[in-house]
């Protein structure tokens, strides 16, 4: 089996080049992006594979403690970070040994990690917010390291997710059994195929259930309270308001609430709102905020359940576990009767 001798000499580098480029410091040591890649070339091309037992694993007794790296995307919501480790931590307190690092990285840009280098580091991978780049990165290029996707379904590895697009489009559904006629949506400007899911789900439904979604209704601004304040400002500038409006990110219902109030428009009984995730924020506005649940920690504790059993050996062919977003009614949008 080809080392990092045989990778030095391929690369015409020093074994000391080698090593910290397969270790994920060539930035940090200032090497070259030329250098880099020739090693990592030089690495596929010998099929090299790290002693990753020798590395990283803790011996007790006979019990390997493996570490498990959680590749969080820089831009992802942040009020999910806290709930998908509470389900990392019921993991780690309930069923599983092990040790877990945080890998921040930017979405679009897993290229620019040290993903491919990854069993040089860690024995497992759970990937967070990937974009379609991303999945093309993963798909053309061999990752050592067992990966598990949180949130997007691959067929090449094994996933756990929620079907977006359907979330978006029984919201719909809801709204048309309950009389509506017109309806609104304030999205995030972000580049997430989850939310993207989310909003062609939802203008699909209306589309085919007859509801109406105007352009004015039909909103993209950015990821946050306040830009849920700023679109709900400009929809009290139309003369007819939706009756029913749809947040595809909860946070940014918290933010439009107060100008709601504001203008004096009733919830629910003169606009009904639905929103997405069921953070904890939407639970205590006023009124209580119906929600989709996104089962953020059940999620996380699956990915977990997946990845070691791949590591333990339990597992061969990718797999892939799917999670219902059921509706939380509270006092935005009660329930039918």
């Amino acid at each position: 089996m080809a080392g990092q001798k045989e990778i030095a000499e391929l690369a015409g580098v020093s074994v000391g080049t080698v090593s910290l480029v397969l270790n994920g410091r060539a930035k940090e040591l200032r090497i070259s992006p030329a250098t880099e890649e020739k090693i990592l070339q030089a690495a596929r091309e010998l099929d090299y594979r790290p002693n990753v037992s020798a590395r990283r694993l803790r011996r007790s007794g006979s019990d390997s403690v493996p570490t498990i790296a959680v590749f969080w995307a820089s831009d992802f919501p942040s009020e999910l970070l806290g709930r998908f480790f509470v389900g990392i931590q019921n993991s780690l307190l309930g069923k599983h040994e092990f040790e877990v690092m945080v890998q921040p990285y930017r979405q679009s840009e897993l290229h620019a990690t040290n993903l491919l280098t990854a069993g040089e580091l860690f024995n497992g991978v759970i990937l967070t917010g990937i974009s379609d780049s991303d999945i093309q990165f993963l798909e053309e290029n061999r990752i050592r390291s067992p990966i598990v996707v949180f949130n997007r379904r691959l067929s090449n590895y094994s996933s756990v997710y929620v079907d977006d697009v359907e979330a978006g489009r029984k919201t719909a559904a809801l709204f048309a059994a309950k009389g509506h006629k017109r309806v609104g949506m304030i999205a995030p400007d972000v580049q997430s195929v989850s939310i993207t899911g989310r909003r062609m789900g939802f203008m699909d439904g209306a589309r085919e259930l007859g509801l109406e979604l105007a352009d004015a209704f039909n909103l993209q601004v950015q990821m946050s309270m306040l830009g849920g304040q700023e679109a709900a400002s400009s929809l009290m500038e139309s003369s007819e308001l939706p009756t029913a409006l749809f947040f595809p990110n909860g946070i940014m219902a918290v933010g439009a609430l107060p100008v709601l109030h504001r203008a004096g428009v009733r919830i629910p009984e003169e606009m009904e709102i639905i929103t997405y995730g069921d953070s904890e924020h939407e639970r205590f506005t006023l009124p209580a905020l119906t929600s989709l649940i996104l089962p953020v920690e059940d999620m996380a504790s699956a990915c977990v359940d997946l990845l070691m059993g791949i590591l333990q050996g339990q597992l061969q062919a990718p797999h892939a576990e799917r999670f219902e977003t059921p509706f939380v009614f509270r006092e935005s949008c009660p329930p039918l009767p």
